[in-house]
């Protein structure tokens, strides 16, 4: 169910305003070169998400924003379509990871093609949002699962 709650604010925050204010860089997570696995470094990152989580009286007022990158204009149709897939597994990989060691803030997920650079890290963000952004994050979060 949780899954699917993250997925439906995902779905409803990007199609909001997927706009990050007031974000505090929390670092990256690196894959391999066509691997949806991330490694010992970006398990460490995570755990240290978890740690500031748990600890951080501010955690209620935001969400995580999880973004990766990748050219949308390099090789053909179907490379375009393996790395929209392999964007979306990698997130899923960190989100799974994070929900299932009880991470328990928002979880927004962002994937942006229009980039010249090529990079293989998923950026973690915390962004602030206030009692009115939460407001409408919810109020769209109930339209978006109706279009489920």
């Amino acid at each position: 169910m949780l899954k699917y709650i993250t997925m439906i604010m995902s779905l409803a925050v990007l199609g909001a305003n997927a706009n990050c204010k007031g974000s505090t860089e929390l670092g990256a997570v690196n894959f391999d070169k066509n691997s949806s696995y991330f490694d010992a470094a970006g398990t460490a990152t995570l755990k240290q998400l978890l740690e500031t989580q748990q600890t951080s009286a501010d955690t209620g007022n935001g969400y995580l924003l999880l973004e990766f990158a990748f050219n949308r204009n390099a090789g053909d149709d179907e490379l375009q379509k393996y790395n929209m897939w392999l964007a979306e597994r990698r997130i899923e990989r960190v989100k799974s990871y994070l929900i299932n060691a009880g991470f328990g803030a928002m979880m927004v997920s962002r994937i942006r093609t229009a980039v010249d650079t090529e990079s293989r890290a998923l950026a973690l963000q915390w962004c602030k949002a206030s009692d009115e952004d939460q407001g409408q994050m919810l109020a769209d979060a109930s339209v978006a699962e109706h279009r489920l």
